[in-house]
């Protein structure tokens, strides 16, 4: 198999997974984005050229009829990654962030089977945002949530970095003293656990809440809250498993199937999330 046609299955899958209810958001492939404007002449309109590179995979965000921006790009590589794969396309988030510096980036690799991620990805891909390793060409169903769980995220991150950049010189605008940007590893050695963190702010909460759209949702779950659910103490600075998945649900405000929930709120296994979320 080509790595444009498993791209392509990856594409479809999330297509189809964020069918219902996510029409500002759009999967592409081979979506060519710029990474350089250059002037070729300075004059009352000066003369210039975007330049740009094609990319693996995108998801982009549509505002009308022909506003849109990318918010998530994604490299390809098929069983194995070289050093110099690794060099370069780290060098291609580099780029494309310059231009779009709310961009997030990353890379996803298939067929690996039960390899790892290889440590030259971590060695040389300093400007990846995430890394992802499929087993197969064809993905499992929980593979594919925990895929899905973490585009939600990264869409979520990118449209608070746009926030960031944009506002900050708004009066109204909030105001943040901590920027802490979390290491987090998932995987059979810690038991597939995934976390996501969001900002804490009341107002940004309410405010990402309004725009956010979960890719690949698919049921909504009620909420009350139970009591006797909790791995640590919250008192002590460390979250419970009920705290996670209220946040995690705060913002998805469309819902989630369990093994989404599981993945994205880093609590395991699946059964005490449905518990948990039963009782909420």
């Amino acid at each position: 198999m080509r790595e444009s046609e498993w791209v392509e299955i990856i594409a479809d899958r999330v297509r189809r997974s964020a069918a219902d209810g996510n029409v500002d958001l759009d999967v592409r492939v081979g979506l060519k984005l710029p990474y350089g404007y250059e002037i070729q002449e300075f004059t009352p309109e000066p003369r210039a050229q975007m330049i740009d590179f094609e990319t693996d995979f995108a998801v982009v965000e549509r505002d009308g009829a022909e506003k849109w921006k990318p918010r998530v790009v994604i490299e390809a590589k098929l069983k194995s990654v070289t050093t110099h794969d690794a060099i370069t396309y780290s060098s291609k988030a580099s780029a494309h962030k310059s231009v779009h510096p709310y961009l997030r980036y990353g890379i996803m690799l298939g067929d690996r089977g039960r390899y790892p991620l290889p440590g030259r990805l971590y060695r040389h891909g300093s400007n990846f945002d995430f890394m992802f390793s499929f087993r197969e060409d064809e993905p499992d169903d929980d593979e594919m949530q925990a895929f899905l769980a973490l585009l939600t995220a990264e869409v979520s991150a990118s449209r608070m970095l746009e926030k960031l950049l944009y506002e900050s010189r708004k009066p109204g605008r909030e105001r943040y003293t901590v920027l802490h940007r979390r290491l987090i590893l998932g995987g059979p050695s810690v038991e597939e656990e995934l976390e996501y963190v969001r900002p804490v702010s009341s107002n940004s909460r309410r405010d990402t809440e309004s725009r956010h759209q979960s890719i690949g949702s698919e049921r909504t779950v009620s909420e009350e809250r139970s009591p006797n659910e909790s791995e640590h103490s919250s008192s002590g600075g460390v979250q419970t498993s009920q705290e996670r998945i209220v946040e995690a649900l705060e913002v998805n405000p469309n819902g989630m199937c369990d093994d989404c929930l599981s993945k994205l709120a880093g609590v395991q296994p699946r059964q005490q999330v449905n518990q948990i979320a039963q009782a909420l």
